[in-house]
């Protein structure tokens, strides 16, 4: 699982963020699943991703 949050931001910062999340778990491809968590705590949103 990885977590990261943002103070403050928009959607693309987020998604960029999520895609960053994406690229860090990308060796455990095939073995276990990764769950993405980033939530942009100004508005607040939130983003989850199962890969």
């Amino acid at each position: 699982m990885e977590v990261s949050g943002i103070r403050k931001g928009d959607n693309s910062r987020v998604k960029a963020r999520v895609k960053q999340k994406l690229e860090q778990v990308s060796p455990t491809d095939g073995t276990l699943p990764a769950y993405i968590v980033v939530v942009e705590f100004s508005n607040p949103l939130a983003f989850i991703v199962k890969k």
